[in-house]
């Protein structure tokens, strides 16, 4: 691999590490035993090669790097980080995908995911920089994307729609300071539709982050009934035996922190259907007994660091197993707010 790094020529470096890749492409992944430790595959060197062939900007080495990551790897996510695509014509290679039908699903998220890079729209100076290729979307291309973008959203794929958000999200709102007057409400009608009409938990989740950013306050509050742009964000795992207790914890944060403080009034659980019909419903109201016992107890083995989330945790034992929707209602001042909902999957380890 220094060998390989030694070559001047991208596309000859790009070439060879392609060829490397190929070499040892069995061996990704696997498990080796190393001074008696397990170790999978090349450890660094399963991403570093295609890291470093994104790091030359040359969009089409790019897409067949990405491509090929995803062919050895299969782990979750979308590859490695990559600001290769931040120009006009790596742009339009993704949108050519993105945006195409008889493209493979992958190929269209692979694609979809690289349009929601900051730096894949909004390359920063010091990249454009060290990168003379790289350029920033003009007004012109910014709509043209948007009109083709905005139609994703009503594709029957619902990993399709989340994605689509996402990158619409970061076309319409840079976050430069220096580019404010590219911000656009242009997508903001399309985006509460689609809100309004999500079922998807993730996807729904992902245009409320959409439409606030988009709309503001106002249209936030339209669109769910939240005043003041509160957007709350449930974090929910399932714990066997935590504290010898089987317990669900809900942590909740703030989309964007606004200083404000909240008060959790009521946890509400409905199991669900595949059919997504609603199976029993539990309600908590708050503050609960067995979540103050509870933590105090744990705390003093435990304490919460300053940057964890706050979170509430509830007995379970008696809830079946299956796929719960949680919902958290809560205060902040004068105001009312209702967290987005989030799904948890709830099982038990057969003894």
């Amino acid at each position: 691999m220094q060998v390989l790094l030694k070559i001047d020529d991208p596309a000859k470096r790009n070439q060879a590490l392609f060829e490397w890749i190929k070499k040892h492409k069995k061996e990704y992944g696997r498990l080796w035993q190393v001074k008696g430790e397990s170790s999978s595959g090349w450890g660094t060197l399963d991403w570093k090669p295609f890291q470093l062939i994104l790091e030359t900007c040359r969009p089409e080495d790019a897409w067949r790097a990405l491509k090929l990551f995803h062919e050895l790897d299969h782990r979750p996510g979308y590859g490695p980080y990559s600001h290769a695509f931040g120009s006009l014509y790596g742009r339009a290679i993704l949108t050519r995908i993105a945006f195409d039908k008889k493209e493979s699903p992958l190929n269209r998220k692979l694609a979809l995911y690289q349009l929601g890079e900051v730096n894949n729209l909004w390359p920063r100076r010091l990249l454009m920089q060290e990168n003379p290729g790289l350029s920033q979307i003009d007004a012109a291309e910014q709509q043209r994307i948007l009109d083709e973008g905005i139609l994703l959203l009503k594709d029957e794929d619902a990993e399709i729609r989340e994605l689509s958000a996402r990158f619409l999200n970061v076309l319409g709102n840079p976050s430069d300071s220096d580019l404010k007057d590219r911000h656009t409400k242009a997508g903001l009608d399309a985006l509460l539709a689609a809100y309004k009409n999500e079922s998807a938990i993730r996807t729904r989740q992902e245009m409320a982050k959409a439409v606030l950013d988009t709309g503001g306050e106002e249209s936030w509050k339209q669109a769910s009934g939240n005043p003041a742009g509160i957007l709350m964000k449930l974090y929910c795992g399932h714990w066997p035996n935590l504290n010898n207790a089987e317990v669900i914890k809900i942590a909740y944060s703030e989309y964007k922190n606004s200083g404000r403080s909240f008060e959790p009034k009521r946890i509400i659980m409905e199991q669900l259907a595949p059919n997504q019909t609603i199976l029993e419903r539990k309600e908590f109201l708050l503050p609960l007994k067995f979540n103050e016992e509870f933590n105090e107890e744990f705390n003093k083995k435990d304490p919460p660091k300053p940057w964890m989330a706050p979170s509430i945790v509830l007995p379970c034992a008696d809830m079946a197993e299956g796929t719960w929707r949680i919902s958290m209602v809560g205060s902040s001042g004068d105001h009312q707010w209702r967290s987005e909902p989030e799904l948890l999957e709830l099982k038990r380890e057969k003894k």
